[in-house]
């Protein structure tokens, strides 16, 4: 059965065309993949079908029913629950009261059942395979935990069709295997559910029908079992991928940028890099809760920090721009000592940061575009 129709569906904003034309449908008990380069028209589609965007022409039928949706509270309330990239979560009220913020239920005398509201938020986060406090404020959690809150938020309208725009971008493997088990488990019952991802492994894993937007376009909708990553990845691109592995010679790593030699890479365990460290750490300890942290970053690398959730990755970068104190233990910046005060200093030193909440740690929306650059 068809949850959601959409036909010619176009969308125009100054300068750009975010749609043109576009059709596809949403199944009861699927999952349906929405894939494309950015600035594809994914995003868009989304905030159009949950009443966060109008259309300027088109049709969209919910179950049968023609909808136009004047705003994000009318298509809740036609059972439409968006899970948007950038989370929409008001930092200084608990977990629980997120989950349940605009659907709050009441107890006696017309009182808010906060008791209710706790146990089931718990009762989500744990079917995500989280224990989240449900009385933590939303302003202490990291990203992925906010992520997990959102879905929960989700969950708890008891939805019918599920739009989700990158909702595994912050999540660890474990957190996106218990996102992944509820998909499966809303599918099951029979919602429909539209997933929007970069990551086109687990796209083909999770999804049973997948669309591929270029450019406002459906240029390729089909079931998943019969496709894989290099098909799609000419659907979006609209030409093959390039090859990068082009037999590099032993203890080279190809830069795929033209005219740029190859680079060497860092020495195999047991040997020694010839270059000096253009960062290092040694013994490196900090306020939020860092101990004993050595590493050496040489130039030309590209190195990774990875663990799970909370394990302090973020808490490293943080401390070598200066946003988190050092309280022990020695930074080389270029050969020489480093420490700097705060991320001015960082930043005066040549360090740049990208943190994993660009919307906090990065950007000032008020602001324009300059005056961000």
């Amino acid at each position: 059965m068809i949850a959601v129709r959409i036909e010619g569906i176009s969308k125009a904003f100054p300068g750009t065309q975010a749609l043109a034309g576009c059709s596809l449908g949403l199944h009861t008990g699927e999952c349906h993949g929405l894939v494309g380069e950015n600035g594809a028209g994914k995003s868009t589609l989304m905030k159009i079908l949950a009443g966060a965007e109008q259309a300027d022409a088109g049709m969209v039928e919910l179950f049968g029913a023609p909808v136009r949706f004047r705003n994000p509270r009318e298509g809740r309330a036609s059972g439409i629950s968006a899970i948007y990239q950038e989370l929409e979560l008001i930092p200084e009220l608990s977990v629980a009261e997120n989950v349940f913020l605009g659907r709050e239920p009441l107890g006696r005398m017309g009182l808010l059942d906060r008791s209710g509201m706790r146990s089931e938020a718990a009762r989500l986060l744990c079917g995500l395979g989280h224990d989240l406090d449900p009385t933590a404020r939303v302003a202490r959690l990291n990203l992925a935990e906010k992520q997990l809150v959102e879905i929960a938020r989700a969950l708890a309208a008891e939805a019918r069709v599920f739009l989700m725009d990158e909702p595994t971008a912050a999540l660890g493997d474990r957190d996106r295997a218990g996102l992944f088990t509820v998909i499966r488990k809303l599918t099951g019952a029979g919602a429909a559910v539209a997933f929007i991802s970069h990551r086109l492994e687990e796209v083909l894993e999770i999804c049973d029908r997948v669309t591929v937007l270029r450019d406002g376009r459906v240029v390729l909708s089909a079931p998943a079992p019969g496709l894989t990553k290099d098909r799609l990845i000419v659907a979006m691109a609209g030409h093959p991928p390039e090859d990068l592995r082009r037999g590099v010679a032993p203890g080279k790593a190809e830069t795929g940028i033209p005219g740029r030699p190859p680079v060497e890479l860092a020495a195999v365990e047991g040997q020694e890099c010839p270059s000096p460290p253009a960062l290092q750490t040694i013994g490196l300890r900090t306020a939020s809760g860092l101990d004993a942290i050595s590493l050496r970053l040489h130039a030309g690398e590209i190195a990774v920090a990875t663990g799970l959730a909370g394990s302090g990755r973020t808490r490293l970068l943080r401390a070598l721009f200066g946003a988190d104190p050092i309280t022990a233990g020695e930074v080389r910046l270029l050969g020489r000592a480093f420490r700097p005060g705060s991320p001015s200093e960082a930043a005066a030193s040549g360090v740049g940061f990208l943190g994993e909440d660009r919307r906090l740690d990065g950007l000032l929306p008020e602001l324009g575009v300059r005056a961000n650059v």
